[in-house]
């Protein structure tokens, strides 16, 4: 989505996707390393009576980490295996849940290893993460419309909470 669009509309079968990126996320561990204990990205859907497909919710998005090239990339991605990570549709709270505990963790495990100076330890390189969603039947594509960071209303903007512990390192 460009910069000043408070609304991203993700559209299954070879529609459209958006881009989710974390650049903020390395000053976590710019002073020491912290364990992971829980990473939930909140997703708020627009709830419009405009939108005709306001009452069709996708059941989940799809959440893959880019390659280089913007293409998904799955190697070593086990946040997704399993419904335990929440990857669904909350109708109570009208958003996208989805837990990425493992995955956040390791990005900040690598971050935490360059600021140390050891880019030779980098497991993967972080290119953003795509956002889509599937469709709700083989021959019907799935529409979702949600909240983006430009959002006005700073309680519908997308977000990322963690729950962490400081780890301190020893000199």
């Amino acid at each position: 989505t460009g910069n000043s669009v408070d609304k991203a509309y993700l559209q299954s079968m070879g529609g459209m996707k958006c881009i989710v990126t974390l650049p903020y996320l390395a000053n976590l561990v710019k002073d020491s390393m912290l364990a992971i204990n829980q990473a939930e990205f909140i997703f708020p859907k627009v709830d419009s009576v405009a939108d005709p497909f306001n009452n069709n919710n996708s059941p989940k998005l799809l959440f893959r980490p880019r390659a280089y090239n913007g293409t998904d990339s799955v190697a070593g991605f086990t946040d997704d295996i399993t419904d335990y990570f929440q990857q669904n549709y909350i109708s109570n709270t009208k958003s996208y849940n989805y837990l990425m505990t493992r995955y956040i963790q390791t990005i900040l495990f690598n971050y935490r290893q360059m600021y140390n100076g050891n880019k030779s330890f980098i497991q993967r390189p972080v290119y953003g993460i795509n956002l889509s969603t599937t469709p709700d039947n083989p021959n019907s594509p799935a529409r979702v419309l949600l909240y983006t960071q430009k959002t006005g209303n700073k309680a519908k903007r997308p977000k990322l909470v963690i729950t962490y512990t400081k780890i301190v390192d020893k000199k």
